[in-house]
């Protein structure tokens, strides 16, 4: 959903409010401009990976608990593959 968003409206600004922001990304335009497109491509994917092993899930005898942990966890570890894959393409891209 939010990538969706993004995609339609991109920031076209650096700010502190919306779009993907660490000091990295914020650093000039060009960076910027590359973090936004580069980082809803990866949630365009990993959103797509979650709706794919949701509907796998289904089918898995997980408890009610147990399926909370494991969608939980996975939504951790897309959260960190978002950041660490947009931060690391900034900096083969634009250097340190």
């Amino acid at each position: 959903m939010l990538s969706a968003i993004v995609m339609r409206r991109p920031p076209k600004e650096i700010n502190d409010f919306y779009g993907h922001r660490t000091a990295r990304s914020k650093r000039d335009q060009a960076s910027w401009d590359f973090a936004q497109v580069y980082s809803n491509r990866v949630m365009m994917w990993m959103g797509a990976w979650n709706i794919l092993l949701g509907v796998i899930g289904l089918f898995l005898p997980f408890s009610a608990i147990g399926g909370v942990i494991v969608s939980m966890a996975f939504m951790l570890l897309t959260l960190v593959h978002l950041y660490r894959s947009t931060e690391r393409a900034l900096k083969e891209r634009f250097g340190e």
